[in-house]
């Protein structure tokens, strides 16, 4: 039977839907406004299921793109089927959900994003021209100069004298014989024979500031609300983009070389995608650190296509639905972050997972573990949890004790000093726990870098409840952390070598 004619856009219905379940679960929408819009999502979907199917067996989309919307139309038929459920909270939770799948529909039909009527599979792939988009990066990085590559974790060392000579090599030429024989060593699927260097070649300048990494917050809003979580209150608050342009370059300015985007959850940030992008055009090696909920988007993953990140770390909540969902504190939780892996994997993202032990999951850590071998992705697993930034105790009651672990020896940090964290509000740190002392990289530019140097050494000293402590020698933990864990009057047991003498 031929589908009905498709009605009116469904972007307003699905934004509004997730705009009023964005307090979940603390507070519960209006039941008659979560009907209205859980009626009309429901006819958006039934008109775009049918050009879903179509668009996988019509249109030219690769086997990850097939294999991610079957599984998708399954998801959204269990939605369906499901229904809103008794409660206010679980019918809210339903309407989520379904803006949700309604959203990734959208995405995978072949739709024209400034009008919303449909286009030909030949128009959605239609390349566009594109500006320089490099292959290979040559850079200094901290005493030593690096020849990389967006997207792989290979690299090679370049002597002064090689990167010297890129940087005056006239990028209109072929590049050097060297270059050429040590990028074929390193990433056999690159040939650079005979091609001008300046078509795949981007050459970082010397920067007397010594920074080679940084972590930035883009934000501290997430659209879950884990338990554990060491942000404490997470609030959509940061700078308009014209200062995260700024501070991006600051940061390439003063070195940087590779850079953990984060936040809260970044990819939800409305300025994620072009700060990424930034990022990317000025020669940073990007890590990605997010939840995976919406890796599955189309939008982030051509992103990802075309600036290349060097890693997407994911963090990982649990095995099953109950433990994650659970932890998260959100419902369907699980789901998104399955859809989300299958999409990454099929996209063949260079996926990196952080396993994370709590109390909700602890029972499920080999689990955990024995499906990240399974997808074939590293891992490090996490088992001790700290205050949030803010001093605060209330995230500890999520460690799983049976999972407390020793940290090994704190032998020292370059915190400060060849690294630094920035905030939402572009305020440095030394890193993401020592933040007493924040100069503004808005106000004060790339000299406000100058003073973290100090700042890194005095919060380092023992100070406080660790002064004199005949043990500093073999602490396990830097004097920022330990801070936190005194201020949120942790037990002994979760940071200091004095609980094993207390105990006794």
């Amino acid at each position: 039977m031929k589908p009905a004619e498709p009605t009116a856009d469904p972007r307003p219905d699905w934004t509004e839907a997730l705009s009023i379940t964005s307090c979940l679960p603390s507070r519960v929408p209006d039941r008659g406004q979560v009907d209205q819009l859980t009626a009309r999502l429901g006819e958006h979907v039934g008109h775009l299921v049918p050009e879903v199917d179509e668009a996988i067996n019509n249109e030219c989309h690769d086997t990850a793109d097939r294999e991610t919307a079957r599984w998708l139309l399954g998801r959204v038929d269990h939605t369906l089927r499901q229904g809103p459920g008794p409660d206010n909270r679980t019918a809210a939770v339903h309407l989520e959900d379904l803006a949700l799948n309604c959203r990734a529909l959208a995405a995978i039909c072949p739709h024209k994003e400034e009008t919303g009527q449909l286009a030909t599979g030949r128009e959605r792939h239609q390349p566009t021209k594109e500006s320089f988009v490099h292959s290979l990066i040559a850079s200094p990085f901290l005493e030593q100069h690096t020849l990389v590559r967006p997207g792989s974790r290979g690299g090679a060392l370049l002597p002064e004298a090689r990167y010297e000579e890129l940087r005056t090599h006239d990028p209109a030429e072929p590049a050097p014989a060297w270059l050429v024989d040590a990028v074929l060593g390193q990433w056999p699927d690159l040939d650079v024979t005979g091609r001008p260097s300046g078509e795949y070649l981007l050459i970082r300048q010397p920067t007397s500031r010594g920074y080679g990494k940084a972590s930035w917050e883009v934000n501290l809003g997430c659209n879950y609300d884990c338990k554990h979580c060491y942000l404490g209150l997470k609030m959509q608050s940061g700078m308009p983009w014209e200062d995260k342009r700024r501070c991006l370059d600051i940061m390439a300015e003063a070195g940087v070389l590779f850079l953990q985007i984060t936040g809260g959850e970044p990819t939800i940030d409305k300025d994620f995608m072009r700060s990424h992008r930034h990022a990317f055009e000025l020669g940073m090696m990007i890590t990605v650190s997010t939840n995976g909920s919406l890796l599955w988007r189309e939008n982030l993953l051509r992103l990802f296509k075309e600036c290349p990140p060097y890693r997407v770390t994911v963090s990982m909540y649990g095995a099953t639905k109950a433990s994650y969902d659970e932890l998260t504190q959100r419902a369907g939780a699980w789901d998104q972050f399955v859809q989300g892996m299958n999409a990454a994997r099929h996209a063949r993202l260079p996926l990196r997972m952080s396993v994370v032990v709590t109390g909700d999951n602890g029972s499920e850590e080999q689990a955990m573990v024995d499906l990240c071998e399974a997808w074939g992705v590293e891992y490090e697993v996490y088992t001790n949890i700290t205050p949030t930034i803010y001093g605060g105790g209330e995230v500890l009651t999520a460690q799983s004790k049976e999972h407390l672990r020793t940290r090994a020896q704190f032998t020292g940090c370059n915190a400060g000093h060849t690294f630094f964290h920035m905030d939402p509000h572009g305020l440095v740190s030394i890193c993401k726990i020592g933040r007493d002392e924040q100069p503004s990289l808005v106000h004060e530019g790339i000299e406000g870098l100058a003073r973290l140097g100090a700042i890194a050494d005095r919060l380092m000293l023992r100070t406080g409840g660790c002064s004199g402590c005949s043990l500093a020698g073999s602490c396990t933990v830097c004097r920022p952390l330990a801070k936190h864990y005194q201020e949120a009057k942790a037990p002994l047991a979760a940071y200091c070598q004095h609980r094993e003498k207390k105990a006794g």
